[in-house]
């Protein structure tokens, strides 16, 4: 009687073991099922960011970055093969996510330096002409608020990615200084001005000129240095 007990109780420990068991396997498929789709959002956005550079600013990633991507999908298909995720695959395939991203937010900070430069020298230069200097201000924003490469896809407004505003501010900088018309002296002493190094004896006719045909007299004011 006492050993018919014990196998029972054996049996029934067994039979709660093999449930333990389902449940974590269960539970254990539903976390990697989590971070499988998590992995392909956020290999899905890094994408498109990277599209939209190349599309809209000319940005050209690296032999070594087209690489990676490929590298990755292949990764994410392996992952998925046999009809559930590999949790070795999934991890593999996360480290290299994190490499791409990486490698991306380096390049991109380099890249968005150097082809930001030159704007900001025309704001600085020729930002003082415009009628709304809060437009100004704005211009600013979107160049330093697409910065790094996490936020590129965030729409602060709503609607228009950091990308797209930062696409606007290059495009509205470029107009306005086709917009003033400059030639090659008044460009020299609107760069004067903005240094604080302009002298009265730097106007010149064609100057003058320029400042009266733009409208822009009260732009100009003469001042006293002092020593």
């Amino acid at each position: 009687m006492l050993v018919d007990d014990l196998r029972k109780s054996v049996k029934c420990l067994k039979q709660l073991d093999d449930v333990e068991s389902a449940v974590q396997d269960a539970a254990k498929r539903e976390k990697n099922d989590k971070e499988f789709t998590d992995l392909v959002d956020s290999f899905t956005t890094c994408i498109l960011k990277l599209s939209g550079a190349c599309e809209k600013l000319g940005y050209d990633p690296s032999d070594e970055t087209i690489q990676n991507v490929e590298n990755i999908m292949e990764f994410m298909e392996g992952t998925v093969s046999l009809g559930m995720v590999d949790e070795t695959k999934l991890n593999h395939a996360k480290r290299k996510n994190r490499e791409l991203i990486g490698g991306l937010s380096r390049g991109w900070e380099s890249f968005h330096r150097s082809k930001t430069e030159e704007v900001l020298n025309k704001l600085n230069t020729f930002g003082g002409l415009m009628q709304e200097q809060d437009q100004v201000q704005r211009f600013r924003n979107y160049i330093s608020g697409s910065r790094e490469w996490s936020g590129l896809s965030l729409a602060d407004d709503g609607v228009h990615t950091r990308l797209d505003l930062l696409k606007k501010a290059i495009d509205e900088v470029d107009h306005l200084e086709e917009s003033l018309n400059l030639v090659d002296e008044v460009r020299e002493f609107i760069a004067l001005v903005t240094k604080g190094k302009a002298r009265v004896s730097d106007l010149n006719e064609t100057i003058v000129n320029w400042i009266q045909k733009e409208g822009l007299n009260d732009k100009f004011v003469i001042g006293l240095k002092n020593n």
